[in-house]
């Protein structure tokens, strides 16, 4: 018979790997099942997504401004005029305004990128979790990602985090080769996924680094000096891709580039530093208060707390325990193979995540689609490291049914206001949790006796001490009735895991409401989830392009969400004084003199306001009569509060 002989540290590993983690091939019904859940995700990710309302007008004013001229593309300007940028990079929008030239201008062809990432993550995170623990486990983390009640809503929206969370799961792949692999090539194709992803919503594509660097330090089969020098140029691959955009608006002159909004520096890079950044942990208590209807206050308990236990909750005990499980039950000092780094990489993810969401002053519901990833994994890994313990003597093996009734328990607790589904739940879970105990008890029962008999024999005789314990631990001697027993256990497991998916599900169903602008967020809708739609009043529209002369702007407003349905409505450059804030004007008294007197501007939509520039228009411009530029009923356009000012012939 031949030998395998390891002369090295690197041959080490590979050959643990080849013994210890052999590739499990794709049978049939494991392909077919795949289908089944891509169909789900597409079903959940697709259904009615042409009949429902932008939920950023702000941004969708940005992908119809984008898409008229390159310049706007490149500055990723707000309005058609170039005055302001929207506050997030531009490469997630750049997809929009793709699809929004193949297919037409509408809430489809704009929301269409991030519901085909969405259906592609969940196709990614299958790969990632079948490569390492099989395609049981895989189908499981990836019906699990499907049936992630925020990562749907935020799917079917006019946000970009759909997109970022499919282009960080592809960095992870590459780590995940990298690290195997010890291959500098994927690494740096890691940075470069990194990158783009800074380039889609800045820090937040950072978030998962200390997760990527600690499964590459801990796994790669290469020496400590050659992962520094390997991180090293990584990180300037990251850095070099993620600062582009970001160096190329800054240095660009403040008069040929559009005001960045939401910062007084005109500076990307304080924007992705700063309010994206920064002030989502350290922002005032003003802010907590306003936000804690959304997201609770800062703590562990948010969690646990709807609605935001509703968004990616549901399996977040079981994903916790999976992750304890793999902690004690790995031995200390043994080499990290692929199972191990997978349970490194995805529970440090969980970890980090966890620790920022908890601590953050202000963040959206949305941002929590980073985490649902690490959870779909760790409940697809876990439940098949639970499952082994299961099937074997020791106290581990309690800990599955254990674990399903505990996450029953906190699902039921999530659902004490729904006493109905709280109940229903309860019982099935406590009902499943109960049958796989009797049936380990039973399994087990004699155990420990034949346990000590054998340590007896073993005095006596041991040179059969090996044949002895397996028959003992295995019942080999009963096939019929342990592959009986193996198919009872297992479908109480997959009706209680698939139990536990009920509520998910039905929060899911409670978002796909077909029409109405609402928040991202699922399950039934909350007082102030429903939004008001932005309406611009056409009688005002046809009275501004009426009048408006040789002005380069349509329209001068205080704030984005005004100037927003004019910009989709007509294509024509809508000044939007504050930006998305709209307490306080990028220009001076004196700037905005200027471009009145140069004849730019002529026409301001404005509500009262305490600013300076803003006063100046309130005191000096001529209001026109109501009559001449609102439709007798004005409660469905937002022109509520709002009086238009002429300022041709200003005083």
């Amino acid at each position: 018979m031949p030998k395998t002989v390891i002369t090295s540290p690197v041959q080490v590993q590979k050959h643990a790997g080849q013994v210890e983690e052999p590739r499990q091939s794709m049978l049939l019904w494991h392909k077919i099942a795949l289908g089944v859940i891509l169909a789900i995700a597409a079903f959940f990710n697709f259904f009615a997504l042409d009949k429902q309302d932008f939920y950023e007008y702000y941004y969708a004013a940005a992908v119809k401004s984008m898409q008229l001229n390159w310049h706007n593309m490149l500055f990723a300007a707000f309005d058609p005029g170039g005055f302001l940028a929207i506050d997030k990079p531009p490469l997630g929008f750049w997809t929009q305004a793709l699809s929004t030239r193949i297919f037409g201008y509408s809430v489809f062809s704009i929301a269409l990128p991030g519901a085909l990432a969405g259906v592609l993550t969940v196709a990614v995170m299958f790969h990632l979790v079948r490569r390492t623990f099989g395609p049981l486990a895989g189908l499981l983390a990836a019906l699990v990602l499907a049936l992630s009640p925020i990562n749907v809503v935020t799917d079917r929206n006019n946000i970009v985090d759909g997109v970022l969370i499919l282009v960080v799961l592809l960095a992870t792949w590459m780590m995940s080769k990298a690290t195997e692999t010890g291959r500098l090539r994927w690494l740096c194709l890691c940075a470069v996924l990194l990158g783009l992803g800074f380039n889609i919503k800045y820090l937040q594509a950072y978030m998962v680094i200390p997760a990527l660097v600690l499964v590459y330090w801990l796994g790669a089969p290469l020496t400590k000096r050659k992962k520094i020098f390997h991180l090293a140029l990584a990180m300037g691959v990251l850095l070099l891709i993620s600062l582009c955009w970001v160096t190329i608006v800054d240095l660009t002159p403040p008069n040929q580039r559009p005001i960045i909004d939401s910062i007084t520096s005109d500076s990307e890079l304080d924007l992705a530093f700063g309010y994206n950044g920064a002030f989502r942990l350290n922002a005032d208590n003003n802010v907590i208060n306003y936000w804690a209807w959304e997201i609770g206050r800062p703590g562990i308990a948010r969690f646990f707390i709807q609605p935001m236990a509703g968004q990616c909750g549901w399996l977040l005990p079981l994903a916790l325990v999976s992750f304890f499980a793999w902690s004690r039950t790995r031995r200390k000092r043994q080499a990290y193979n692929r199972q191990d780094q997978a349970f490194v990489l995805w529970g440090s993810w969980l970890s980090i995540m966890l620790i920022f969401f908890s601590a953050a002053h202000f963040f959206h519901l949305y941002y929590l689609s980073m985490l649902t990833p690490a959870i779909a994994a760790l409940v697809g890994a876990g439940i098949a490291l639970l499952w082994q313990a299961y099937c074997r003597y020791g106290w581990h093996g309690w800990l599955l049914p254990y674990t399903l009734l505990a996450t029953g328990i906190i699902q039921a607790l999530f659902l004490i206001a729904y006493p109905m589904w709280s109940t229903m739940l309860a019982i099935a879970i406590a009902a499943l949790s109960t049958a796989l105990v009797l049936v380990r008890g039973q399994r087990f029962s004699s155990t420990k006796t034949r346990q000590q008999l054998h340590r007896q024999d073993a005095r006596a005789k041991k040179a059969h001490v090996a044949t002895r314990q397996h028959a003992a631990n295995s019942d080999i001697s009963h096939p019929i009735v342990e592959q009986h027993w193996q198919h009872i256990t297992m479908f109480i497991t997959a009706i209680g895991l698939l139990s536990l998916l009920l509520a998910p599900t039905a929060w899911i169903t409670l978002a796909l409401n077909p029409g109405g602008r609402v928040l991202p967020i699922a399950g039934p809708l909350l007082p102030k989830t429903r939004v008001s739609p932005l309406i611009a009043d056409p009688v005002l529209e046809k009275y501004l392009l009426a009048h408006k002369g040789q002005a380069k702007f349509l329209l001068g407003t205080m704030n984005t969400e005004v100037a927003s349905p004019f910009i989709i409505d007509t294509e024509q450059p809508v000044m939007a004084l504050g930006g998305y804030g709209g307490n306080k004007s990028f220009l001076t008294r004196d700037q905005l003199i200027q471009r009145v007197d140069h004849g730019q501007i002529r026409f301001f939509l404005m509500p009262g306001s305490k600013d300076p520039t803003a006063n100046w228009i309130l005191s000096n411009c001529h209001r026109v009569p109501d009559k001449q530029w609102q439709s007798p009923n004005t409660t469905k356009y937002s022109v509520d509060g709002l009086w238009l000012y002429d300022c041709k012939g200003h005083a």
